[in-house]
């Protein structure tokens, strides 16, 4: 699925939840010395010593002698197990020493002492308001570090204690924290194309927050990526008038920009007819006048890359994906493509009719250049750089093996430094650049990706994009799959390169 904004080329999320940890409030439990009789004969020698065990846990608690205290109290609880006094203040002291503990950085200990106190009264107000709010912290810390399971099992002890939450404030920020984590799950599930999952994550999210950012325009997402543009709209719209901090210009500007993209498409594609394919891969969009029998021969070639493609990533859409063809004023109408634009995907596939019409080649070469760059979005998420994406689409369109006249054209380009640098091949790739730049740095991207097909195959290739997707991170995601910096492997490039250039072509 394709996010509201832009990145590496490609749709991408711009966070909007709030997440925060919580600081305990100071409650601490009132403690009680027990009276000791002044004739010891009037009570049993267990009673006067459970009361003696007591009061010197109190003591020590009052000046915070946490170990000490509990040491004195679990004494006076063995001596007279039915004393409610006891029983409060051991409670209390347990409370103490681990909010001590959670402030101290010593997360374990904390916990154990929440929970022995939970375990001996489960409804002591100040002990359930503590442990939810360091519960709800480190699910928090662990959503930070992206560790979603501890994350999940964290939040589910939180929500335990939530309903016997008297503070308000604590309650409300639980349920924004949790609220946050779903629409974070509801985003991974997207992204991996498990849409109901993710439907249902962003729906239980704005259960517990309505003013959930992320979880509305993530359903406002899979609406658009799903034709339900009515539906998308009006998502959008409740996004933008949520989206009212300042901290929300970005957003709103994302937002407002892809409504806009959406009314455009509208109006377009009023009239456009739609068919599927039989196998439920595509959605197919084109308008009446396309020549009979031309949409077929999409579907047919969409199928045939499917094929094709999706045994060299392993990868295979979960879902229909989206397919249009339009003119090429009516493509510039939406994205203002240069004259060298032949198709683009921006989380849906955009093919111009004048490529469907000129012959079958083109046809071919457009629909599998633009399908590589869906899989590639699939498999691999925002992290892949531009050089890789369009490099990778090039080798994937048919009749496009890198050739000898490739190698002395770059090769020539490297020698006298007029090459385009990867930082540059890893931005989205300026469009109003010279037709001659262009062509560089496409043939660049081509044997970039040649290059690394060459030194590691598919199975390597398909671990990169994994690891990019699993990490966020392509130079991360680089360095674990191929055991050096994407620096390190430009030079080595360049070096192979000027070497291949070198020997010539085979005689």
């Amino acid at each position: 699925m394709k996010r509201v904004g832009k990145k590496s080329g490609v749709p991408a999320r711009l966070a909007a939840g709030a997440m925060s940890t919580i600081t305990a409030a100071a409650l601490v439990a009132a403690v009680w010395r027990l009276p000791l009789p002044a004739d010891a004969s009037e009570a049993t020698s267990r009673t006067v010593q459970a009361a003696v065990e007591n009061n010197a846990g109190v003591g020590a608690l009052k000046i915070r002698k946490y170990d000490a205290a509990i040491v004195h109290l679990r004494a006076a609880r063995s001596l007279d197990p039915g004393n409610a006094t006891v029983l409060r203040n051991l409670v209390g002291a347990l409370n103490a020493r681990a909010r001590e503990a959670a402030d101290a950085g010593q997360p374990a200990d904390a916990e154990r002492d929440y929970l022995e106190a939970l375990d001996l009264d489960p409804d002591d107000q100040p002990t359930i308001e503590h442990a939810a709010a360091f519960f709800n912290n480190r699910a928090v810390a662990f959503m930070r570090r992206q560790q979603w399971d501890l994350a999940r099992a964290y939040f589910a002890r939180t929500l335990r204690y939530l309903p016997r939450v008297s503070d308000t404030t604590v309650t409300q920020q639980i349920r924004v924290n949790y609220a946050s984590f779903l629409a974070d799950e509801g985003d991974a599930f997207a992204r991996a194309d498990q849409l109901q999952e993710a439907r249902a994550r962003y729906g239980e999210a704005l259960r517990y927050d309505p003013r959930n950012l992320s979880a509305r325009v993530g359903l406002a997402d899979l609406d658009y990526d799903g034709d339900e543009y009515a539906a998308a709209l009006t998502r959008y719209r409740e996004a933008l008038d949520l989206a009212t901090d300042p901290a929300h210009a970005t957003l709103r500007s994302a937002i407002t920009e892809r409504v806009d993209t959406l009314r455009k498409e509208m109006a377009i594609e009023a009239d456009f007819l739609t068919i599927h394919d039989q196998a439920g891969r595509f959605r197919l969009y084109f308008p009446r006048d396309l020549p009979p029998g031309a949409a077929a021969q999409v579907l047919q070639t969409l199928n045939e890359a499917y094929e094709k493609v999706g045994r060299d990533f392993d990868c295979r859409p979960r879902r229909a994906l989206t397919v249009k063809i339009y003119s090429r004023s009516e493509l510039t109408a939406l994205q203002q493509i240069p004259p060298w634009v032949v198709g683009l995907f921006d989380g849906k596939i955009r093919l111009l009719d004048e490529r469907l019409l000129g012959s079958t080649a083109q046809l071919r070469r457009s629909i599998f250049h633009e399908y590589t760059h869906a899989i590639i979005y699939l498999r691999g998420g925002d992290a892949v750089p531009s050089w890789l994406h369009e490099g990778l689409a090039q080798l994937e369109t048919p009749d496009s093996a890198v050739t000898e006249r490739d190698i002395r054209y770059v090769a020539t380009r490297v020698r006298t430094r007029q090459a385009a640098t990867l930082d540059e091949l890893s931005r989205p790739f300026d469009r109003n650049q010279s037709g001659e730049r262009v062509s560089l740095i496409y043939f660049q991207s081509r044997l970039l990706a040649d290059f690394l097909l060459r030194r590691g195959g598919w199975e390597k290739m398909r671990l990169l994009l994994s690891e990019a997707a699993r990490r966020h991170d392509f130079e991360a995601a680089f360095s674990a799959t191929f055991g050096m910096s994407t620096a390190q492997m430009e030079s080595e490039w360049k070096r192979g390169l000027l070497e291949r250039d070198d020997k010539g072509p085979p005689k």
